[in-house]
């Protein structure tokens, strides 16, 4: 199967296309593709972001890093986000992915911050690709920038969720996912 060339790395992967995960340390093939959607918004009384939450987050507040279990695919399946759009112009999101341990002690590898000026809901940012494989899902932080304004988080997540199959040995081509890391 060819390797994608630049113009399509907003498409999606084809079915048939291998890839291997450094993270993981294993080669997989394509089975399946679907496209994903999700709206997510706070719950303040579980400290997540999640589908159907809707509590507000007052002016100068910020919910911290929390995972967002609600985009941690099954073990058949990695998720591929190319899109986050903000429901307001001061809301920031930040978001971090799991790395593993430094010398410190647990991190969490910078992802990257985006905000509803340069990723409206309307026109979400392009371009803006992670991935996602089980038990390494994304935290998010939102931070409320108005200064007198309590503003309700949407998070509008759209992307690719993946089917695939462990493969036994290397393949001649394959792509390479990076876990944690903005591609």
């Amino acid at each position: 199967m060819p390797m994608p060339i630049l113009s399509e790395l907003l498409t999606p992967f084809k079915i048939g296309y291998n890839v291997y995960v450094p993270a993981l340390k294993k080669y997989y093939q394509i089975v399946g593709v679907d496209e994903i959607y999700k709206i997510l918004g706070w719950d303040s009384s579980d400290m997540t972001f999640k589908k159907d939450a809707s509590d507000p987050l007052s002016a100068g507040a910020n919910t911290d890093y929390r995972k967002v279990d609600e985009l941690n695919p099954p073990t058949d399946e990695f998720h591929r986000i190319i899109g986050i759009g903000i429901n307001a112009r001061k809301l920031h999101l930040y978001i971090k992915q799991p790395s593993g341990v430094d010398r410190l002690g647990t991190s969490q590898q910078a992802v990257g911050e985006l905000n509803g000026i340069i990723s409206p809901v309307d026109n979400p940012r392009p371009l803006y690709n992670f991935y996602i494989v089980n038990n390494k899902p994304p935290y998010f932080k939102c931070e409320n920038k108005y200064t007198n304004v309590t503003v309700t988080p949407q998070l509008y997540v759209y992307g690719y969720r993946y089917k695939w199959k462990e493969l036994e040995t290397k393949p001649a081509e394959y792509i390479t996912i990076t876990v944690g890391g903005v591609q």
